[in-house]
């Protein structure tokens, strides 16, 4: 590479709020280049600073945050131009994949009237043209039946594709720098391959560069050119990715890596434990949705799933969305009546117990929900969340205190955060309160659904760390719901593979990871960022 290469060279920068005294700095004395058709990973967990440095790259900082230093686009410092100037150049030069598709699409407007609104003005005005283009964008993102879509909300398209359509609005202008700031962190694992394998083959047909912003140093490993990492807003350690893998230097990469495999920091859960009593089971369940839209029809959720949960051992549940695990769970709940089959209860047919035993069986189980920032009342103070159910069971107001304090301590949560509200806790926070609030009755299962899944990979570990002390110390008994195959692998001793609401795979976790069966099982494996170690 020579300096004739460089598409992106930032130098020296500082972003912070503000320009005085109390002022907080983002992120500081940042450097690095990207050079054309390679992609350069900027990777750290959150508060790193890793999105505020893609922001002023954009020019996407929020009100009262600035940016000081160089950013040459091309040799133009965009840092020293005027606002207008330096937007127009961003405009022509510059793409943008988002976090949340869903969030970055307007809900109010068709797909096509986005990705119209999204070209360049002189082909926008021209109806046969821009019609022509924006088809071209959709067939070029691998979205099938273009012209159907046009016509499409977001809501009516799946996460999948709502994303390939952001990345179509990002290609519009034909841009020389796309910026992909965590671009698959709400997908499923095979979606999240696709979505990741197109932006690889774009790059390659265009001859870009991209910014791959992530915490994830498996999608690092397997897509990155060249890596920085980043922590408390500073670059820790920089170069090409071969390097940074083979001998990272500083400690702050090493615990991004190993996160990342969930190997040496977290060896694979022991599926050799005895297995006690059958716990809780399902019998022949079937779920039947019907659909509302061009015609009536139904959906088959759920179809002949069988699976015990036994005393000492924590089960995996695993597939993409739809599968039917979610609906699953919400079963187990009792927030889903099945429309046959049996649920049992320690040997007992929930359906046939005493109105007094049904409440001993909902007290006996509690869900950890997947958005952990939605999971708890905004308005609350956290001690209020986590002593709410306290409440419900009628325990005064010292009892549940001392009860609530005690779970916080459990969980590993700060006392002095019981006075704070959800919104002034970090992520890692939030998910401890809320598994502290499914605690603190006491339950012998707990079904967590996605329970990481929007952590970084650092704050998963200590997360995922903490469920095996609990079921060491309480004796506590886990249904885990994960399209990550990392997470199941760590935490389960046994694993069901979900597909089209069907079990098309059920074993050990030493068995469904080293000598998997079905295909879609080893399909699922296989697009793991990083690869699996059996």
């Amino acid at each position: 590479m020579n300096a004739g290469n460089v598409l992106l060279d930032v130098e020296h920068l500082l972003v912070r709020t503000g320009c005085d005294d109390t002022s907080a700095v983002l992120a500081s004395n940042v450097s690095f280049k990207l050079h054309h058709g390679r992609i350069h990973g900027l990777v750290g967990e959150s508060g790193s600073g890793k999105t505020m440095i893609a922001n002023a790259v954009a020019g996407l900082l929020p009100e009262g945050v600035q940016a000081s230093g160089r950013i040459l686009l091309q040799g133009t410092n965009l840092l020293a131009l005027p606002e207008g100037a330096a937007r127009q150049i961003r405009n022509a030069h510059i793409g943008y994949v988002f976090q949340n598709p869903k969030a970055a699409l307007n809900p109010r407007l068709t797909i096509g009237y986005q990705l119209r609104e999204a070209l360049v003005p002189e082909v926008r005005r021209d109806e046969s043209a821009s019609l022509k283009r924006v088809l071209s964008l959709l067939d070029e993102v691998g979205i099938p039946n273009a012209y159907a879509r046009l016509t499409a909300y977001p809501h009516e398209l799946s996460g999948g594709l709502a994303q390939r359509v952001v990345i179509a609005m990002a290609l519009a202008r034909d841009p020389q720098i796309l910026i992909a700031d965590e671009p698959t962190t709400a997908l499923d694992m095979t979606i999240q391959a696709q979505i990741l394998d197109l932006i690889d083959n774009i790059q390659t047909q265009r001859h870009f560069g991209v910014l791959l912003i992530t915490h994830d140093m498996g999608i690092i490993h397997d897509r990155a050119d060249d890596i920085t990492v980043l922590s408390g807003g500073q670059i820790v350690e920089s170069g090409l990715r071969r390097a940074i893998f083979e001998a990272p230097k500083a400690i702050e990469t090493r615990n991004l890596i190993e996160g990342a495999l969930l190997d040496e920091s977290l060896p694979a859960a022991d599926d050799t434990s005895p297995a006690g009593s059958c716990i809780y089971s399902v019998r022949n369940l079937k779920k039947s949705f019907v659909t509302q839209s061009n015609h009536r029809s139904t959906l088959h959720a759920l179809d002949d799933v069988w699976l015990d949960l036994r005393q000492g051992r924590s089960l995996g549940i695993v597939g993409e969305s739809g599968s039917g695990k979610t609906t699953l769970a919400r079963i187990l709940l009792g927030l889903e009546i099945p429309d046959s089959g049996q649920i049992l209860y320690k040997g007992d047919d929930i359906a046939r117990l005493s109105r007094q035993s049904r409440r001993g069986w909902r007290r006996s189980i509690q869900f950890v929900f997947q958005d952990h920032w939605a999971s708890l009342n905004p308005y609350q103070t956290i001690f209020e969340s986590i002593s709410e159910p306290l409440r419900a069971e009628g325990l005064g107001r010292e009892e549940r205190a001392q009860r609530v304090l005690e779970v916080m301590q459990d969980v590993s949560l700060p006392q002095h955060l019981a006075a704070r509200r959800p919104g002034e806790l970090s992520g890692g926070q939030l998910q401890r309160a809320a598994i502290a609030r499914a605690l603190v009755v006491r339950p012998q299962i707990l079904i967590a659904d996605e329970p990481v899944a929007s952590l970084d990979v650092t704050v998963q570990a200590r997360i995922l760390r903490l469920l095996e002390h609990l079921k060491a110390e309480f004796g506590i008994n886990y249904i885990i719901i994960s399209h990550d195959l990392r997470i199941v692998k760590r935490i389960s001793q046994d694993v069901i593979v979900m597909k089209d609401g069907v079990i098309v795979e059920r074993g050990t976790t030493r068995d469904i990871f080293s000598k998997p069966q079905h295909a879609y099982t080893q399909k699922l494996l296989a697009a793991t960022p990083g690869g699996m170690r059996s």
